[in-house]
């Protein structure tokens, strides 16, 4: 620019002293040769320059990932770096400008934070390379090869950090229910403790031993628990950065891993779905990592629930006797349809249902009333919440077990509810 600028200063001198035209056009054609020039090398040195991303391939729903991309050239270079990650991220892509040195790779470090789940194309790297001489800048468009993949966070805090808790003790506030006796396994035959029950006195031992004898019993294993995702239109709803379909998942995710380690057989199915998914219940090790294969990607639909088909059709599948979580969000209307199916589930299954309530109708409960408008709004959201309450309210009064939480809340207290469950022995 500053070459630019006194070749433009010489030609208003040339204007005025015909004698030095000849030297700005000379002084004209050395710019321009040097710009050329400089055009060339700007070209050569971007078309040198390699841009690879190194980033695992799997990466979690909601979670920051670090991750950097490796910049190469033979030469000194000026890089602007733009990288176009395709995961529907909260964040714009925004330039970084990178000096690379000769014959040295550069390491830029950039992290994403995706918000939504499953398979996404890897996107590529834009790079613009600054000329040696500041003239020109040269941009290429990097191929990415490969996909990524982004799955639930059942790691961390919204499916209750499973990765430090110890998923063999019950979560904080899961109450011990009295064992009713059935539903456990025995273990073995020790001392009388005081405060142990006179019905797990084993007389035969204590007359052969002379002494107190107590049953020990333990939580039964090989159960089955077969967890229903509502995939329909009420589940895209969202308070805040997951929608509630994502707390669902991670909710069942959560649960999964719990039951896992007690011994019992997991599985899952899909309803208000367009393809429809079942999982049977299975115990392996592996079965974790087969429910998360096989739920990643899975996103709500535009449709609402068919309780009372999908019931049947569970009946059909699911011989063995199982405890059925529905994962869903109630609504008034669904009373009838969600009445009859539990009744056809409960003959063979032990139900229950685990609402998801918006957080939006709590908080209108609770805003201060100071205009017309607030008064309506509170009132709708009173009326929607006492018919909401009295669709539980029968429900338990059939013997389902209903659950109505806000999103945040739904996996510590559906962890909890079957560590109740499990320890009174009426799975």
């Amino acid at each position: 620019m500053v070459a630019v600028a006194c070749w433009g200063a010489l030609g208003f001198a040339a204007s005025v002293w015909p004698a030095l035209r000849l030297a700005w056009v000379a002084v004209g054609a050395a710019i321009a040769a040097a710009a050329l020039l400089d055009a060339h090398r700007a070209r050569r040195v971007g078309a040198m320059l390699t841009a690879t991303r190194v980033l695992v391939p799997i990466l979690a729903v909601g979670r920051r990932h670090a991750y950097q991309v490796r910049l190469e050239t033979p030469t000194d270079a000026r890089v602007e770096l733009t990288d176009l990650l395709h995961l529907d991220a909260e964040e714009v892509p925004v330039p970084t400008l990178v000096h690379v040195p000769a014959a040295r790779a550069a390491r830029v470090p950039l992290s994403v934070r995706p918000t939504s789940r499953g398979r996404f194309d890897a996107g590529d790297i834009i790079t613009r390379t600054r000329s040696p001489w500041g003239a020109w800048d040269h941009q290429r468009r990097h191929r990415q090869a490969g996909t990524v993949r982004v799955f639930p966070d059942i790691g961390g805090a919204a499916g209750g950090a499973l990765e430090t808790a110890d998923l063999r003790v019950p979560p904080a506030g899961a109450r011990r229910a009295p064992r009713r006796g059935h539903g456990l396994e025995f273990k073995a035959l020790r001392d009388y403790r005081e405060g142990d029950a006179l019905r797990l006195v084993d007389w035969k031992a204590t007359a052969r031993r002379g002494r107190p004898i107590t049953r020990e019993y333990e939580d039964q294993r090989d159960q089955q628990v077969l967890l229903v995702l509502d995939c329909g239109v009420r589940m895209r709803a969202r308070d805040d950065a997951l929608s509630h379909f994502d707390h669902v998942l991670n909710a069942a995710l959560r649960l999964a891993a719990v039951a896992l380690v007690q011994g019992d057989a997991v599985g899952c199915a899909t309803i208000a779905h367009d393809q429809p998914r079942v999982l049977l219940p299975r115990k392996s090790r592996a079965a974790l990592g087969r429910l998360v294969q096989g739920l990643y990607d899975l996103q709500p639909g535009h449709r609402v629930p068919d309780y009372l088909a999908d019931a049947r059709l569970l009946l059909d599948r699911l011989r063995r006797h199982s405890l059925v979580v529905f994962l869903t969000t109630l609504r008034d209307e669904d009373e009838p349809e969600l009445l009859a199916a539990t009744h056809l589930l409960r003959r063979r299954h032990r139900v229950t249902v685990a609402s998801v309530r918006e957080t939006v109708i709590d908080d209108l409960q609770q805003a201060p009333i100071v205009t017309e408008d607030d008064a309506a709004r509170w009132a709708s959201a009173l009326e929607y919440g006492q018919a909401r309450a009295r669709v539980v309210g029968r429900l338990r009064q059939r013997g389902v077990d209903v659950m109505d939480v806000p999103p945040r809340q739904l996996s510590s207290a559906l962890a909890a509810h079957y560590w109740r469950l499990k320890r009174a022995g009426t799975m």
